[in-house]
This record gives structure tokens, sequence and C-alpha cells, in this order.
């Protein structure tokens, strides 16, 4: 299995990388082209059995069956070809229903691989997937305005929500089995030559995203003639050598099954694709190690990485060659899970307090440190300012030397609360992840990484407010 290459762990971290999902993403629950095409023709009407027959006949023979030998599954043309007779054999909203319903409303492995996607910084996702997994915007001015305006300058604008990306992120570009009135399925050749050939906006805006944006392509086969053809037109963009070698080229990656380094080779120089290959088990039908890849993904890439990284990079302006100390007082640590194991990776000086008076044993007792993050802790009283941690934190630190304190807690009247956090000194008070990793990097990030992320310093005269 491929290592998570430097170059897409950096497109990560600039915040503008974009996932392309193709039908290998969602593969381990939904129906193959074959079995749904089979699921549909099962409810052909009596007088177009020879249809049916003939799907049914295309069908691989049961596991241990001497026909095995022999068999060989229909290509991707005549899948379309038998995709296009069931199509004419229904009306359009009939055949479309029964798409729609053949795909099942949840999936465990797909849904897993959805939380390692949205454990990730990318900028939005693009689709051609029409399953009813992830929620998103069809295409149009919309989505096309939304995927090139959201996020920013900095992957931490891209942290989802919740961890579940918004719709507005996502575009689905061949339909929604969810939503097929308001982003009709695309399912014929007839439907993808009219979407290519007939939208100018459509074909446009990818060319520009792809064109414009790091992209990862995951489940993505590169057998899509319409995609292909896109992507050439990119390529003949790109200027090249007197031998054909590419002297400039899009950031474009792609997991892929068992490649071979002939197949490498063609995609890096010919495709302008750097792949990261693992291999297949059972057969060509078992793709754990795409999971397992994914999970290294995030494990490097995450934003909770990446501000372990930055802390474990800091020194004290003080006192030279020493790294960060940070104590968390939080007496349930289950949500911080995620970001306390980075931090630990990157063996970042982490002392956690289960409440206040441990914590001040840790200022009393142990050298300083560089920051606190508490819960609120609300009280048994009805003021929504009345609260076990924070004030009592605050207490004991008056007559100390102590470093600044982030309060990190739920949403509940955030304003006031963030207004009661400073006006008592407090750094600020922040409900939603993507806040709080901003204020590590605002407290942690060095001033060259600052002045090159946003061409100013702290020290900056002409930065103000």
């Amino acid at each position: 299995m491929d290592a998570v290459p430097l170059e897409l762990r950096d497109a990560l971290a600039s915040g503008q990388c974009i996932a392309f999902l193709g039908a290998g993403f969602s593969m381990p629950d939904v129906p193959g082209w074959l079995p749904l095409l089979k699921t549909i023709s099962d409810q052909l009407p009596a007088d177009r059995h020879a249809l049916r027959d003939a799907v049914h006949a295309r069908m691989p023979p049961p596991e241990g069956d001497a026909r095995w030998a022999t068999y060989v599954p229909p290509n991707a043309l005549e899948l379309e070809a038998i995709a296009e007779s069931l199509r004419d054999a229904f009306t359009p909203s009939t055949f479309l229903k029964m798409v729609g319903d053949a795909l099942p409303p949840t999936a465990i492995k797909t849904r897993q691989r959805l939380e390692a996607l949205q454990n990730l910084p990318f900028k939005g996702v693009v689709t051609t997937n029409f399953d009813r997994f992830l929620d998103g915007s069809p295409p149009g001015a919309g989505g096309f305005r939304n995927l090139f305006l959201l996020g920013g300058q900095h992957a931490l604008h891209n942290v989802a929500e919740g961890r579940k990306f918004r719709p507005e992120r996502v575009l689905k570009l061949h339909g929604d089995a969810q939503k097929p009135v308001h982003n009709p399925i695309v399912f014929s050749r007839r439907q993808y030559r009219a979407r290519v050939h007939g939208e100018a906006p459509y074909t446009a805006f990818l060319k520009v995203l792809l064109a414009t944006h790091p992209v990862l392509f995951l489940g993505v086969s590169f057998t899509d003639a319409y995609l292909n053809e896109l992507r050439s037109e990119i390529l003949s963009w790109m200027p090249t050598t007197e031998k054909g070698h590419y002297t400039e080229r899009p950031r474009w990656w792609a997991v892929m099954p068992d490649l071979t380094p002939v197949m490498a080779k063609f995609f890096d120089e010919h495709e302008c694709i750097k792949t990261i290959s693992y291999a297949t088990t059972d057969g060509g039908r078992g793709h754990g190690k795409f999971d397992l890849w994914m999970s290294e993904l995030v494990r490097v890439c995450s934003p909770e990485a990446g501000v372990a990284r930055l802390v474990a990079q800091w020194n004290s302006p003080t006192e030279p060659h020493r790294g960060a100390r940070i104590l968390w007082v939080d007496d349930h640590h289950t949500n911080n899970e995620r970001l306390i194991t980075a931090l630990r990776a990157e063996k970042v000086h982490l002392a956690l307090a289960p409440g206040v008076p441990e914590a001040l044993e840790h200022l009393d007792s142990e050298p300083p440190y560089d920051l606190i993050v508490t819960k609120w802790g609300r009280g048994p009283s009805h003021d929504p300012m009345h609260n076990i941690y924070f004030d009592p934190l605050v207490r004991g630190l008056h007559e100390r030397t102590h470093p600044p304190v982030l309060v990190f807690a739920s949403g509940h009247d955030a304003a006031r609360r963030r207004y009661y956090v400073r006006q008592r000194g407090g750094l600020d008070y922040v409900h939603e992840w993507q806040d709080l990793f901003r204020w590590f990097h605002e407290l942690f990030e060095s001033e060259d990484k600052r002045r090159e992320r946003w061409g100013y310093s702290r020290q900056d005269p002409s930065v103000t407010g």
C-alpha cells in the first residue's frame, strides 16, 4: 500500500483540495451495474421476456459452478446497451424510480468512508454517484458558485460542521436518488451526452475546477468517456517538451487498485495523474486496503494532525528549546479524544486535569504552561452564566502568572458567554472545532509560517484589529 504523498498533504493543508468520488467509493454497499440492471429487468412486463432473459443470461454463474471457466463478464459498452434497452422499456420517470428504489438508504462501509472524508479538510466534494449516502446540490449556478467561493485560505476553514458536510459543499453531477425531481438521475448514454455537450456551464465549470484545484479521485476508474474527454481537453492546454513530456501539469491524484508499474507510469506521464495503489483480495473483490489507506490519510492530514504537528514544532520565545506545554481541564475527554491522541502522537507535553483543584496543582508543581483549555461546566443555577469550571479556575489563577485560558464548550448562549469570558480575562469562548484549531494556530504558528500563509506577522504594524 502506497504512502500518502507529501504533495497531497500540502494540497489538503492549502484548503483548496477537492475530493472527486466515483462509483468505486460506494461499491461495498451499492449493487454493481449488472445486479442493478437485473433487478430492474425483473420488473419488465410479460411481453418483454426476451430482454429479461438476455439480462439474466449475462449474470455470473453461482460460486463453484463449472461455467465459471468460460464466463466472460459484460464490458462497459454492453452494460450501457442493456441500460438503454431497459430505459426504453419503461417511461423515464418509472425507470428512474426503479433505479432509486434499488439503492439502499443506508450503508455501513460507505458511511465509514464518508466519516473519514468528513475528518479531512477538503474544500468540497464532487461526485458522479447518485446514491442516497451523501446529501448534495445539483449542478447549476448555485452549486458551482458554492464550490468556488466556500472555504478559505486555510484548511481550518473547511472543517466539516459537526463532522458532516454541508450539502452546499457537495456537488452531485449525475443526479440524486433522494431528490430525483430536484436533481434527476443521469443514467443513459443519451443523458450523459446531453449534459456534456448540451450544457455549456456544466462543462465550463468542470474544466475550470479540474484545471485550477488539486483533486483527489477516489473510486474513479477513468473508464467514463465523458470525464476523460474533459480531462483530455485540459491536458491539451498544458505545455510539453519536444518529446511530449508535460512541463506543467494539473495537481491530480487517484487511489486505484492493483496497479502495475506500467499502468502507474502511464497515468503519471500521459494522464498527469499521480496514483496511489493498493492490493485487492478475494479475486479483486476485497478492498479493505483502500479503507486502511483512508485511515492513514486521516491520521496524517486531518486538522487535528496538522494542529498537533504545528504545536510540536513550536519553541518558547523566552526559553529556547522548550516545546509547548498545554493543560486541558475537563472531566470527560471523549469529545476531545481525537485531538488529544494527535497531540500525544507528536509527543506534545499535554496534562489532563479532571477538575479545577487538579489543574491548579499542575500549575503549582510543574514548569510553565503555554495554554489552558477548559470546559465551561454549567452549574445547577438557571443563570446561563453560572459555571463550575471557568470562574473557579480564574479565581484560582488570580495570584499566579498564568497562560491564556481558552474555553471550549457547547454553543448554548455562546455570544453572551464569549463576552463574559473576555470581560474576565479569558482568551475566548469557542464551541466549533475550526475555531479551537484557529486559536491553536494563532498561538503556536511561527512568524515565518504566518507570513508565508497570510502575508503578515503579529509584529507587522500595518495590521490592525
